[in-house]
C-alpha cells in the first residue's frame, strides 16, 4: 500500500516537469514557410573550417526582436569559430559550405560585398516581418570522425521577455572520402 501512495505522490512532479518543455514559449521567430531539409550531410574538404547558413530567422511579431546568443544543440566533433548574420531577401541563403568564411573562389556564393554587410549575432535586431540569414562557422575537431550539429538554438528577446527558439535541421559532416549515409548532399 505504500509502495501505491508513494508513486501516486510521485507522478503529478514528473507530469509537470515533462509538460514545461512542450510549453515552452519559442516566441516571433520562426522559419519562412519553404523549409530546408530536415537533414543535410556534407563531405569534408580538404579544409576543416565549415559554414552551417541555412537557418532563415523570420520575425512574424508585431514588435523588434534582438537576439542575444546561439549554440549549437548535441554538437559532435565541432566547435565555434563565429556567429553572425546576413540581411536576406526572399528564401536566399548562404546554405552549408565546406569553408569559412563563406566567399572563397570555389564558392562565390557569397560575394565579399555582402560578407561585409555580416553583423554579430549578439544585439542583431531582427525588425518585424523581416528575416535574416544566421552564419555559424565551426571547425571540425577530429578529421577521421564523423561530426553532427543536432539543431541550432537561438537565444533572443522582444523589449524584457526572453525566448528561445530551436531551429531542428541537423548538420553531418562526414570523413574526406566518405559517403553520406542517406542524408540530402
Amino acid at each position: 500500500m505504500r509502495r501505491v501512495i508513494c508513486v501516486v505522490a510521485v507522478l503529478p512532479v514528473i507530469l509537470v516537469g515533462c509538460g514545461g518543455d512542450d510549453a515552452l514559449d519559442q516566441g516571433p521567430l520562426g522559419s519562412p514557410s519553404s523549409r530546408p531539409p530536415s537533414r543535410i550531410c556534407l563531405s569534408e574538404s580538404t579544409s576543416s573550417r565549415f559554414t552551417l547558413g541555412w537557418t532563415i530567422i523570420q520575425n512574424s511579431g508585431s514588435e523588434k526582436a534582438t537576439l542575444d546568443s546561439v549554440s549549437l544543440e548535441a554538437a559532435n566533433n565541432v566547435a565555434v569559430i563565429d556567429s553572425s548574420v546576413l540581411p536576406t531577401t526572399g528564401n536566399s541563403f548562404v546554405g552549408f559550405l565546406p569553408t569559412y568564411p563563406p566567399e572563397t573562389p570555389d564558392h562565390p556564393g557569397v560575394n565579399p560585398p555582402t560578407w561585409q554587410n555580416r553583423a554579430p549575432v549578439k544585439d542583431a535586431p531582427v525588425p518585424s516581418g523581416q528575416a535574416i540569414n544566421l552564419i555559424v562557422g565551426v571547425v571540425r575537431e577530429r578529421p577521421a570522425v564523423n561530426a553532427e550539429v543536432d539543431g541550432v538554438s537561438v537565444f533572443y528577446h522582444v523589449g524584457s521577455r526572453r525566448y528561445v527558439r530551436r531551429y531542428d535541421l541537423i548538420y553531418l559532416i562526414v570523413p574526406l572520402g566518405a559517403k553520406c549515409p542517406g542524408a540530402l548532399t
